[in-house]
This record gives structure tokens, sequence and C-alpha cells, in this order.
């Protein structure tokens, strides 16, 4: 779904996920309602403004309506935002490198502050608008979806999984069509047998492998190993990388993480010093005081 799905109301949400699970199928009202979990009279109303913005299509059969889904471009997902969110998103990405504050993109857009206020909240954690300190005031400036996109999946994050970790998707990802045996990856990646057999059950309940039962059972890799890495990170150092990627600008001290990502001061210290020598992040000393900043250097954004 394009990022402009997730600033959707929830229950058009969950409506328009109903009907994508099958899009070659036709649902009735009932179904509908029952599969997102939305009251009928909601439903019934949600689905007449998706058939009025060529979101989602109706045919008659007998004396019963049914309802199919319809492929969501970009124009018919903005045309379903709430208009005050998209004079908003109009305002604030006419000029991607100017800084507004608040009051100005009230002014700008029509819209009174405290709407503003709230939908810029909401762009801000959706990852749309990054909120930039300026002394006192907070200034907005527009994140490209493409640029946030990009950011996120371009860092080497496989380099923190765990060294055996790393040696069975490395050997899995070697040749992504060719299905191996147990014992096939674990000679490739010098990890033993009982290790070997673990990661791949870990791997294979989260979907990262496909698993060929027969004798012997083969396994092949069905996602890219950076992706990987995204979802076998451990929570912990995902929760503090996270932290960073929200607030790529922010200056953060060890007590600050702490709290933040709720991690102990303990295993945040042993993280950000991991981070910090992988090249993640970037530390500066203040007084007595050091802080970290994610580490923006273009050679450290490219996958390696």
């Amino acid at each position: 779904m394009h990022p402009f799905f997730k600033l959707l109301d929830t229950k058009v949400q969950r409506i328009l996920r109903a009907l994508a699970v099958r899009p070659d199928v036709s649902f009735s009202l009932q179904e509908l309602a029952r599969a997102s979990n939305v009251s009928l009279a909601t439903t019934f109303r949600i689905l007449r403004e998706l058939e009025r913005k060529r979101a989602a299509r109706s045919v008659l059969r007998g004396k019963r309506r049914l309802y199919q889904f319809v492929p969501l471009r970009k124009q018919v997902l903005a045309r379903l935002l709430d208009p005050k969110v998209r004079a908003i998103i109009s305002v604030t990405h006419q000029n991607p490198r100017s800084l507004l504050h608040l009051q100005q993109i009230s002014q700008q857009s029509g819209v009174s502050v405290g709407s503003t206020f709230r939908i810029i909240r909401k762009l801000d954690e959706k990852g749309f608008l990054r909120a930039v300190p300026i002394g006192e005031r907070v200034a907005y400036q527009p994140f490209s979806v493409s640029r946030l996109k990009q950011y996120r999946r371009s860092r080497p994050v496989f380099k923190l999984l765990d060294t055996r970790m790393q040696s069975v998707l490395a050997a899995l990802a070697s040749k992504r069509k060719v299905a191996r045996t147990l014992q096939q990856v674990s000679e490739q990646s010098t990890v033993p047998l009982a290790t070997t057999f673990r990661i791949l059950r870990e791997l294979e309940r989260c979907k990262v492998v496909q698993v060929y039962t027969g004798r012997p059972r083969r396994y092949r890799c069905v996602r890219d190993i950076h992706d990987v890495a995204l979802v076998m990170l451990k929570p912990k150092i995902a929760a503090i990388l996270s932290l960073f990627q929200r607030e790529p600008e922010t200056l953060f001290h060890l007590q600050q993480i702490s709290r933040r990502s709720d991690v102990s001061i303990g295993s945040v210290f042993r993280i950000v010093t991991l981070l910090r020598h992988r090249g993640f992040l970037q530390s500066m000393q203040i007084g007595k005081m050091v802080v970290y900043q994610l580490n923006r250097r273009k050679e450290i954004l490219s996958r390696r």
C-alpha cells in the first residue's frame, strides 16, 4: 500500500484491507462488516464514500449489492484523505527545502491552529514531516516518502546481526533460487549443524525462508538479506535504531536514549558503542557530557 494509506481513518483502512484480501472476489455488505469488525451502518457509509471516490466498485446481482476491490493509485488515496490533511500536505510539500512553523502552516492551509497541530503530530509520527528545533520554537520540513524508504532500507543493518546468523543468511542468499539441505547450509556457512538448524527454524518462523518438505528437507531464502536484517535484529538494538531514525537531527545522551527506548542504561551503553563503531552513530563532547546523533554521511548510507 502507498504510505498515504497510513493517514486514512482506521475503519476505512480495515474495510480496504478486507476488500484487498481477495481482490478478484465480490463481498456483500454483511461479509465486509464482519471481516473488518466495523458496524453495518458505518461499513455501508464508508463503502458509499469509497464507491463515490472510485476506490471500490459495486455490482447488483439479483437483489444483493456486492462490492469489489479497486487497485489504489496515489491519486485515489489522496481523494480519500481528510481535506484538512490534504491541505496541510499540499502546503508543506510545495517547497520541500523550506522550514515552516505551526502558524505559517495554519495560515497557508486555511486550517485552524488546533487542527494543524494535531495533523502535524500525526504526519511527524508517520514520517511525512520532521520537526527541526530552532531555539525555543519548532519548525517543520517535508521528509519525502521515497527518501524515507531509501533511508530505512539502505543502512548496512546486516552487520549488526549475530555472526552465525550472518553466515547462514549469506549461504542461503548466494543462490536464492536454489534450495539447500540442512547439511549443505551448515557446510557452506561453517556453522555447527545444531546451530544451523536452530537459526533456520527461527528464519522459517519469520517467513524469511521457504521450506520444502520431503527427505531431506530443503531451505530457500525468499527475501533480500538486507530486508531480513531489519526483521531479525534483536529488539533492544531495533528500538534504539528506530529512535535515531525517527529523529535523525536530534542529539541524545545515554539517559535520554534509555528513557525513550525503554532499554536499561547498561544495555544502551553497550549497543550505542557497537552502533558507533559500525558507523551508524557519531558522538560529540559537550562539556563533560557525550551526546550521540545519527551518522548521515553518504558512504554510511550505501549498502555494503
